[in-house]
């Protein structure tokens, strides 16, 4: 990542792992009027922002020894979890190009790492990222940036990242990136998104299932934002 911008790999969790996930969180099929913990339906897709209360597949996911071993190394000192998501975007949706180091709309300096994890095969409809864009982001004052202007300067600095299932993409929350546009009413990709950086200060809202914490230490209680505020507002903010 410190390198090349970006990381991935083909098939990184398993078939039953994917199959636990949805299972878990009943995706896509919230049972409304109960008193239950559920996604957010916007126009473009499902969001659900609050995964580890429903999944323990998700919970082992984002604690587990590779994710704090990777964070670790890149980080060299503290760092926590800011965000967490299973999401599904619809056919017709359009994301612009952005980067990922922002809290509340504004940009910030400080490292961060994205974490994703495709739960379908992904070969439309893809995850596109600009290599070594982290090295000139900064430069854009804000997070989102003109799509005229990417195909303009950057266009051979493209990476597609079509996939199977289980594949995992790593990279710098600097890094521009978007997922790529397509048409296609009977397909929807659905992918888990973990965001982690080293502002230890605030984070979205995080809500565990006491049951799926078999061990804890102070580096853990840490990471998930044990006994710190957690107050941002939850991605996306407003659902249409």
């Amino acid at each position: 990542i410190n390198n090349k911008t970006f990381f991935s790999k083909e098939k990184f969790l398993s078939d039953n792992a994917i199959k636990n996930i949805h299972s878990e969180l009943e995706l896509w099929k919230p049972k409304f009027n109960t008193n239950d913990i559920h996604p957010t339906r916007t126009f473009n897709g499902w969001y659900h922002s609050m995964a580890m209360a429903k999944s323990n597949t998700v919970y082992d996911i984002i604690t587990s020894d590779f994710i704090l071993d990777v964070c670790r190394k890149y980080f060299e000192k503290n760092f926590r979890l800011k965000s967490h998501r299973v999401y599904s975007i619809y056919s017709g949706a359009s994301m612009p190009w952005h980067s990922d180091n922002k809290n509340g709309g504004k940009k910030h300096d400080y490292k961060g790492l994205i974490f994703i994890f495709y739960l379908k095969d992904v070969y439309k409809g893809q995850f596109q990222a600009i290599k070594d864009s982290e090295k000139f982001s900064e430069k854009f004052p804000s997070p989102k940036i003109d799509k005229k202007l990417i195909e303009r300067e950057y266009s051979n600095q493209i990476v597609n990242f079509k996939l199977p299932a289980g594949s995992l993409i790593v990279y710098n929350d600097k890094t521009i990136h978007r997922a790529k546009p397509y048409f296609d009413p009977f397909w929807y990709r659905t992918s888990l998104f973990i965001k982690i950086d080293q502002n230890m200060e605030n984070s979205e809202k995080i809500i565990l299932n006491p049951s799926f914490i078999k061990n804890i230490d102070e580096e853990k209680k840490m990471f998930l934002g044990f006994g710190r505020k957690n107050d941002a507002p939850h991605e996306p903010v407003v659902s249409g």
